[in-house]
C-alpha cells in the first residue's frame, strides 16, 4: 500500500430531535451500526471531494496535474466507489478530558510518523 489516508473524527452520541427541542441519545454503544456508518462516510466523502473539485477548491501539481480536469478526476475517484472502506469505531469517551487526551495522543503519533519520513 502506498496511500493510506487516516481521518480522526469525534461524533456526538446522539442528536437534536426534529422538533429542535430535545436531545435524543444514541443506542448504548454507537449512534449507527458500523457497516451503515462506513457506507455513509464513503458516500459523503466522495460527494464532498467531487463538490470541492467542481468549486475549484482542489489543486493538483506535477504528475497529478491532469486531475484538474473534471472527467479525469471522476475517473480517478470511480474505483473508490467499488473498494471496501473501513471505519473503526470506538465506544464513547469518558468525557471532555478523555477526548482531549485522545486527540493529543493521535496528533503526536501523526507528528512522529511525519518526522520519520
Amino acid at each position: 500500500m502506498t496511500h493510506h489516508p487516516l481521518v480522526h473524527m469525534i461524533v456526538p452520541g446522539g442528536g437534536i430531535a426534529l422538533d429542535g427541542k430535545r436531545w435524543l441519545s444514541c443506542q448504548p454503544r454507537f449512534l449507527l451500526p458500523v457497516p451503515v456508518l462506513t457506507k455513509l462516510f464513503q458516500g459523503r466523502m466522495l460527494a464532498k471531494l467531487l463538490a470541492a473539485h467542481k468549486a475549484g477548491q482542489l489543486k493538483f501539481f506535477g504528475p497529478h496535474a491532469h486531475l484538474a480536469e473534471r472527467k479525469a478526476f471522476a475517473a480517478y475517484l470511480a474505483p473508490l466507489r467499488r473498494i471496501t472502506w473501513y471505519v473503526y469505531s470506538k465506544p464513547p469517551f469518558g468525557g471532555p478530558k478523555a477526548v482531549l487526551a485522545y486527540l493529543f495522543r493521535s496528533a503526536a503519533q501523526v507528528s512522529r510518523a511525519s518526522d520519520q519520513k
